[in-house]
């Protein structure tokens, strides 16, 4: 188990991921989950798939963390909590890119 999550790992650090901040989740974004996310999302994982720039111009050109400005800043009290919710997502979303379990923080 412990030699996949470093083959994981090396392969998504093998590769470029985006860390694109949105202000608003698109439609198209919360469906990148099965069952599709809520708009109410902090962030999600974009993976690459074949021509989905054709399909969609403003998709990632690489695997993205997409992270949900106003969602965050809506769901967030004060700074400290926007810092953590933002530490959370990234690290969340970059598990879900490696195929690693959830785990709480």
């Amino acid at each position: 188990m412990r030699r996949q999550r470093r083959a994981a790992v090396l392969q998504i650090l093998g590769t470029r991921m985006t860390v694109m901040v949105c202000d608003m989740p698109r439609p198209q974004d919360l469906q990148h989950s099965s069952p599709p996310l809520s708009p109410q999302a902090l962030g999600t994982y974009v993976a690459l798939t074949s021509g989905a720039q054709q399909l969609d111009p403003d998709a990632p050109a690489s695997p993205a963390v997409l992270i949900f400005k106003r969602n965050i800043e809506r769901a967030c009290s004060d700074e400290t909590a926007v810092v953590a919710a933002i530490r959370d997502t990234l690290c969340e979303q970059i598990g879900d890119a490696l195929n690693l379990p959830t785990q709480p923080f």
